[in-house]
């Protein structure tokens, strides 16, 4: 989360009194807690921007593997398939049937 002097004492009860080792366990944190833990609202909006900008970071990786991956997948040349058939009105489908209408 980075450093600053005038969180140290906030972060270090966040870690010995209330178990948080890692970045992800402050994700847990739910506004009640910080609440009974008397963490002053200065110090709690800044971990959640910081956590807000580490989602979002991460997000944004996952939907580039995600993207990459359905490419390699179905190929970066996919095409629509085209319409042939050139007169829609004539020809409709009805529910649970196919029958030219």
């Amino acid at each position: 989360l980075g450093r600053e002097d005038d969180m140290d004492p906030f972060i270090h009860c966040l870690v010995t009194l209330h178990w948080l080792e890692d970045v992800d366990d402050l994700e847990l944190v739910e506004d009640r807690h910080w609440t009974a833990w008397e963490i002053p609202e200065k110090v709690v909006l800044r971990i959640k921007a910081k956590l807000y900008e580490r989602s979002s970071a991460k997000f944004d990786a996952f939907k580039s593997r995600v993207s990459a991956s359905s490419q390699g997948m179905f190929g970066s040349g996919a095409k629509p398939v085209p319409d042939d058939d050139d007169d829609d009105d004539e020809e409709k489908a009805t529910v649970g049937t196919l029958s030219k209408e």
